[in-house]
């Protein structure tokens, strides 16, 4: 039984009020009153791996880190089970909230672009892509249809660029209606009509999927570009500039939300991640777009040195500036911090010597940044009971690699300071689990999470 698996209800309470705080601002998938079981385990998954106070040690999302990957196992048991015939919204909601927590948990990254390949088939299948479905819907049910699609959408383009590979909305022709831009309190399930958009410049928690529907043309047309077999030629340079110019502009276009209101300071902190995401999502783009160019020995393409060099240290920036209030935790769902954190290093990397450029004179401060941000990626694993190191392997291998190239360590202390920084967060982690949940919860047959642990 599901319910044997929730927590006690004080403790549930407060890992559902975390997501709905957070990432769910991001990602509009609940119902208005989600009162299933199942709903609730996923939810509490991505809270687990996600909290922003799990540094912590008596939080509560810390003494549940040993059961996120049972729950996420539970739900999908759970989905398995219902009809593909009748598949509901509620269907949908869990699943999307289940492969949410399996990026915060960093479980079974290998088949994340598969898992979302997946939901897109069921979604189009059942007509979640297009209007005309709909026709019959109430107002309420039409707006939890748009929702859940944006989410699946975003999710499954965000791996096409997280992986350089095509994604199968290349060759879906979509016509439904963005979100609106209302607040959940503004209809319900009994309402007859569908309540008035709000201006974009007014921030509630829809605008990030309202936001990004307006650039979701110009970015999944990149991805087709780069990605896609089907295009017969290749973007020539001046193609990427001309995208680069429009997603600059688009970059300029997004709303900083600003909450004045003292009393909403739970809006304004969620104003400011929908904000940071909507940024990250299109300095993706960026990278993207110029990154083939980097190693090319072609005086034309330094400026896509440059572009990608300032684009990597926002993105930086940006997470830095999150982790100072508090937020950078809800970012786990995506991976721009590493990809960005790699850019900068290679750009680094391929500059001369006796090279006067801005990156080389500016590369101690640089490497500070890069060690700023290292704390998230050690915070990351330590939320991840289940998770492996090759995020923060990655990117502190890549900083030390950098400091031996710029001759601030040699060889063999680098490797040194990287077994160290390994065994503290390999012993860290062993003290963190001691303190989760020491019951028979988790006691799993073995080898039961093994296919998720790759």
């Amino acid at each position: 039984m599901l319910e044997n698996l929730l927590p006690p209800k004080e403790d549930t309470d407060a890992l559902v009020s975390f997501y709905l705080n957070g990432l769910e601002q991001i990602h509009r998938i609940r119902s208005q009153d989600p009162t299933m079981t199942a709903l609730i385990l996923a939810m509490i998954s991505i809270s687990t791996c996600a909290t922003t106070y799990s540094a912590e040690a008596t939080s509560i999302p810390t003494r549940y880190h040993a059961m996120c990957a049972r729950w996420i196992y539970a739900c999908e048991e759970w989905l398995k089970q219902q009809s593909p015939k009748r598949r509901k919204i509620v269907y949908y909601q869990v699943s999307c909230l289940v492969y949410i927590a399996k990026r915060v948990a960093m479980i079974g990254k290998k088949r994340w672009c598969k898992e979302t390949s997946s939901l897109i088939q069921d979604a189009v299948t059942d007509g979640l892509h297009c209007n005309s479905s709909s026709s019959t819907d109430t107002p309420y049910a039409r707006e939890m249809k748009r929702r859940i699609w944006a989410t699946l959408r975003e999710l499954a383009l965000q791996n096409a660029f997280e992986y350089g590979r095509p994604t199968l909305l290349h060759n879906i022709n979509s016509d439904i209606s963005p979100p609106i831009n209302a607040d959940d309190d503004e209809f319900t399930e009994s309402s007859k009509e569908t309540p008035t958009s709000a201006p974009l410049e007014t921030y509630t928690l829809t605008s990030y999927q309202v936001h990004s529907a307006r650039t979701w043309d110009l970015r999944l047309d990149i991805s087709e570009r780069l990605f896609s077999k089907r295009s017969s030629e290749g973007l020539s340079y001046d193609e990427v500039l001309r995208y680069t110019h429009e997603i600059t502009q688009a970059i300029e276009a997004i709303p900083s939300w600003k909450v004045e209101d003292a009393a909403t300071e739970k809006k304004s902190e969620s104003s400011i991640v929908a904000n940071a995401f909507c940024i990250f999502q299109l300095k993706e783009c960026i990278l993207a777009l110029h990154r083939p160019y980097l190693q090319r020995n072609d005086g034309r393409y330094w400026l896509s040195e440059t572009v990608c060099y300032h684009t990597s240290l926002d993105i930086l920036l940006l997470n830095s500036r999150l982790a100072e209030l508090g937020c950078q935790n809800l970012a786990t769902v995506r991976n721009d911090l590493l990809l960005a954190s790699l850019s900068l290093v290679r750009i680094i990397m391929l500059q001369p010597k006796l090279s006067n450029s801005v990156m080389t004179a500016n590369s101690g401060s640089t490497i500070d940044l890069l060690e700023r941000c290292v704390p998230s990626m050690e915070d990351k694993h330590l939320r991840c009971f289940h998770s492996e190191l090759w995020c923060f392997i990655t990117m502190h291998a890549a900083i030390m690699l950098l400091k031996v190239h710029l001759e601030k360590e040699s060889y063999q202390t680098a490797k040194a300071i990287c077994a160290r920084r390994f065994l503290d967060l390999h012993y860290r982690q062993i003290e963190r689990q001691k303190m989760s949940v020491p019951n028979q919860w988790c006691l799993t047959p073995p080898g039961l999470f093994r296919p998720y642990l790759y």
